[in-house]
């Protein structure tokens, strides 16, 4: 009888009688924990088919025991004095189980590997770019969107393949490189040709932010406003309709000059509502006194606004 015959009916004895079915279960999770061969296992509640086969293989009687402590090495030791004694018992549980029995440890290496694999090749895509150096530090930190890679890792890695190729080109031309403002919807239809790609409640508008934030040097953002001053930053409006801020006596600069509408405004004092989009086509903003009063209630604003006609407060 050949070496493979042997471990066939050795695996088959074993798995014939019901007493090892627990007894193997058991040793089975010791290895996974210790990555090797020792310990010792716990058999609560002994039926009499594990109290008959315990006794007769490990030549101790169980048979008025409740319980049983079993030492790995010592079950090992009685089935060296069996015929099997030149079968590894490694393999004996490695086909009981029809399976390789890997270890915990084993098993969590090869994850990160592949998982460090995996991140490493989304790097060098973009090797020497804003894109590679943002990846590259999360990475060795552990910080801004690490939790939520690895996450993403876990559920589905073709999905977040793709999610990474797109928030890094995203995050290689994003408007303020050449000096412009886009729209949200706009700059994702260039990237993507989806206008609702870096919408802020998908996979890749949160990945986004994740990267503007750390281009910005600034913590995630986690408000509205915030997520929208930070895209802002970078050349990407947000609402860029329904954003806005009421200003007087402020008077706005574009490329050419003095832009006429908001010197209309300024000059008379009254209020105007700037929107993100009218923002966006000034250089600078400037006060007649070099200063500005800056107040978050519009009944305020307008207060401070009648109460000062004589003598215009830039607001």
């Amino acid at each position: 009888m050949n070496d493979k015959e042997l471990l066939r009916e050795c695996v088959t004895y074993f798995k014939q009688n019901k007493g090892f079915d627990r007894v193997f279960q058991q040793i089975r999770d010791k290895y996974k924990s210790l990555g090797t061969m020792g310990g010792t296992v716990r058999i609560a509640k002994l039926t009499s088919y594990e109290k008959e086969a315990l006794t007769g293989f490990l030549k101790k009687d169980y048979l008025n025991k409740e319980s049983a402590v079993i030492h790995v090495k010592a079950f090992q030791g009685a089935l060296e004095k069996t015929k099997f004694k030149d079968i590894s018992f490694e393999d004996v549980l490695n086909s009981y189980y029809m399976e390789e029995i890997q270890s915990n440890r084993y098993v969590r290496e090869q994850y990160e590997l592949r998982r460090t694999r995996f991140f490493c090749t989304c790097i060098e895509a973009y090797e020497d770019t804003p894109a590679s150096k943002w990846l590259e530090t999360i990475f060795a930190t552990g910080e801004n969107a690490y939790k939520t890679l690895v996450r993403r890792y876990d559920v589905d890695q073709k999905k977040l393949k793709i999610e990474i190729d797109t928030v890094c080109r995203a995050i290689n031309h994003l408007p303020y490189r050449i000096g412009e403002k886009q729209s949200l919807p706009i700059f994702a239809t260039k990237i993507t040709r989806d206008p609702h790609a870096f919408d802020m409640n998908s996979p890749c508008g949160q990945l986004l932010l994740y990267g503007v934030s750390f281009l910005l040097g600034i913590k995630m953002p986690a408000h509205a406003q915030e997520r929208a001053e930070a895209l802002y930053q970078t050349g990407i409006l947000v609402d860029e309709i329904s954003n806005f801020v009421l200003c007087a006596g402020l008077t706005g600069y574009n490329k050419t000059g003095l832009h006429p509408g908001w010197d209309g405004f300024g000059r008379s004092c009254e209020p105007i509502y700037a929107s993100l989009i009218n923002l966006s086509k000034l250089e600078t903003i400037r006060s007649t006194t070099g200063m500005v009063c800056v107040v978050e209630n519009p009944s305020v604003f307008l207060t401070v606004l009648d109460s000062n006609v004589s003598r215009p407060v830039p607001l």
